[in-house]
């Protein structure tokens, strides 16, 4: 029995018939083959790899705060500094971690608490206890651990971008205790761990391969270095960044993140030969010079 498609024929009425074919099938499914060829250059970059995931868009460039967002009133690398930098609009924080005397991790910067703490002390001389009931930063804050870090940025929805200083004095127990903190707080996935020691990073990804792993380098060499070593993230400074430069390091699959950098031009410039973000003193200033 004919049957009703619902659709006209061509140049015939609606009411008309249409009597099934077993050519039907197969015509359609050669006209779809037919189209999927033609958009070929569009799903296979040359060489015929499979596609490159999309890049971030404009609107989703990174703005991380260089240690918190510190200032008046504000010592850098603690839960006050963070705060400031989550007020300003930053989509995370760039802190430091160094080891105590008893192998505990906690937020600071220089080897010593001296410029930024109440206390003159090697931090690696300093049981974590002493030091967090005896010194205060700068201007009377906590000098916070990681899990206060962790765990404040995680209720905030903050991305974390941890940078291990002094990486050649981290055992692998330390590591996993690092790796094992950022998964207890849920932050795999808004975490990036990053080092001036390549070394520590290796050692990382042995500890724990689903954790982001960024190298800090000085010149383009560094970042192919870190496309060899199979690291996640690039932080390099944005003078040594071109768009070409970019996309051959998003073609490898890395995050490329313009470090420290405070000029508003350089800050337009990184977006337009698109960066994925940047690490900077002033996280506010880039929200509003990039609206």
């Amino acid at each position: 029995m004919p049957i009703r498609t619902g659709l006209p024929r061509l140049g015939e009425g609606s009411s008309h018939l249409v009597e099934p074919s077993d050519r039907l099938v197969p015509q359609l499914l050669l006209s779809l083959l037919t189209t999927l060829l033609a958009l070929q250059p569009t799903l296979l970059p040359a060489g015929g790899h499979a596609a490159e995931p999309l890049r971030v868009r404009p609107a989703d460039f990174r703005v991380v705060g260089h240690r918190g967002d510190p200032g008046p009133g504000i010592t850098e690398n603690t839960i006050e500094a963070l705060r400031r930098a989550d007020r300003a609009g930053a989509h995370g924080s760039e802190f430091d971690v160094r080891l105590t005397a008893d192998r505990r991790i906690v937020l600071m910067h220089d080897p010593s608490l001296r410029r930024t703490t109440t206390c003159t002390v090697r931090v690696d001389r300093a049981r974590a206890r002493w030091l967090r009931r005896h010194c205060r930063g700068r201007h009377r804050e906590r000098v916070p651990s990681l899990d206060d870090a962790l765990a404040w940025m995680h209720r905030n929805h903050q991305q974390a971008v941890i940078e291990i200083k002094d990486g050649r004095g981290w055992r692998a127990d330390d590591l996993s205790t690092l790796a094992h903190r950022i998964r207890r707080h849920g932050m795999r996935r808004q975490s990036t761990v990053i080092s001036f020691s390549l070394s520590a990073l290796r050692r990382l990804e042995r500890q724990d391969p689903t954790l982001r792993t960024g190298w800090i380098g000085t010149r383009w060499s560094h970042a192919l270095s870190a496309r060899r070593a199979g690291l996640d993230v690039i932080h390099v400074p944005a003078r040594v960044l071109t768009r070409s430069r970019v996309t051959r390091l998003h073609r490898d699959g890395l995050t490329v993140i313009g470090r420290v950098t405070n000029d508003p031009r350089q800050w337009r410039r990184l977006r337009r030969i698109g960066a994925d973000g940047l690490v900077t003193d002033r996280p506010g200033d880039v929200r509003r010079h990039l609206r």
